[in-house]
């Protein structure tokens, strides 16, 4: 789980794919998640949320990070869980 109080979650999938779950949407209510693949690698980084939680509307949804460099952004909105902007 992400401690709470980060932003920015910078992640090196070059040893192997990465999973970030996501905070509780309520416990996290209106804050910032920014993930980041830092490596070149093929492996790939799935953010989800945490069991019956939502994300951009679907229940236990995930979001896949797949290029160096590439990032998404995720604010929680309370009880709705998670939307990526």
């Amino acid at each position: 789980m992400v401690a709470t109080n980060s932003y920015i979650i910078d992640c090196d999938a070059g040893s192997g794919p990465v999973t970030v779950t996501l905070g509780v949407g309520t416990t996290w209510a209106f804050t910032r998640q920014l993930v980041r693949k830092s490596d070149a690698s093929a492996n790939a980084i799935t953010v989800t949320v945490q069991t019956g939680e939502k994300l951009n509307g679907v229940t236990n949804g995930t979001y896949t990070v797949n290029s160096q460099y590439e990032t998404a952004e995720f604010i929680s909105i309370g009880t709705d869980g998670w939307i990526i902007v």
